[in-house]
């Protein structure tokens, strides 16, 4: 599910404009106020108050007790509209995260050094073990999604990373700390040599800013985090 820094939109007037349903509000204060009403979805058996939306929350969203279907704006479009994950985020003006691994600095005309590779190598292989299990499930969703398929994926050595923490000596940087967000890994290799790592944030927090940036001191191989 995306989550939001603050809502971007009114995901009841949303559901309300897209679907024969009005939600009312419920008195029930919690996340930000409840609405209720009938399930918006065919088939569903709902009665009055069945399905729940929290538009007020830092995480909108919504859920029918009922015939079970729930998520953000996002899965919304793509379930009632039958819209792909990027034609719903163009629908609601949102826009994906990518964040990029390069060894920086350098003028590419030289790889990475070799504890860069070494580290590197090992995240990508990690990675696209991750992707293929259950851990990685949303993130093999959302390239199914995206019209891949799994010899795609495989020949790409597309992976998930789902999030984590690493020392900065791990990648021979100057840094104690590199934070790295979760989401689609994509390797870039050249020559047999790993030159970047591009990380594509698949369903995290929409509008919420990414704000580390990490580089190496003038002259040295390192490693950032951009937006």
């Amino acid at each position: 599910m995306t989550t939001y820094a603050s809502p971007a939109y009114d995901l009841r007037s949303l559901i309300e404009s897209r679907a024969l349903t009005r939600l009312t509000y419920s008195k029930v204060r919690t996340d930000g106020g409840v609405y209720t009403g009938p399930c918006p979805f065919p088939g569903c058996s709902s009665k009055n108050d069945a399905f729940h939306c929290w538009p007020n929350s830092m995480r909108p969203r919504y859920w029918c007790r009922v015939c079970g279907h729930k998520g953000d704006a996002i899965q919304f479009l793509r379930d009632y509209e039958h819209m792909t994950y990027g034609q719903a985020l163009e629908n609601l003006g949102l826009q994906e995260k990518t964040y990029s691994l390069p060894p920086t600095h350098m003028t590419y005309n030289t790889a990475p050094h070799k504890t860069w590779q070494g580290t590197g190598r090992a995240l990508c292989h990690a990675s696209q073990q991750c992707l293929w299990s259950p851990r990685g499930a949303a993130g093999l969703a959302y390239l199914h999604g995206r019209g891949f398929t799994d010899a795609t994926i495989r020949e790409a050595m597309l992976g998930y990373c789902p999030g984590l923490s690493m020392a900065g000596e791990q990648w021979g940087i100057q840094s104690k700390q590199l934070v790295i967000p979760k989401g689609i890994v994509i390797p870039w290799y050249c020559g047999g040599q790993l030159w970047k790592i591009t990380l594509r944030e698949n369903y995290a927090a929409v509008g919420k800013k990414f704000t580390q940036s990490l580089y190496s001191d003038p002259g040295k191989l390192g490693m950032s985090l951009q937006r």
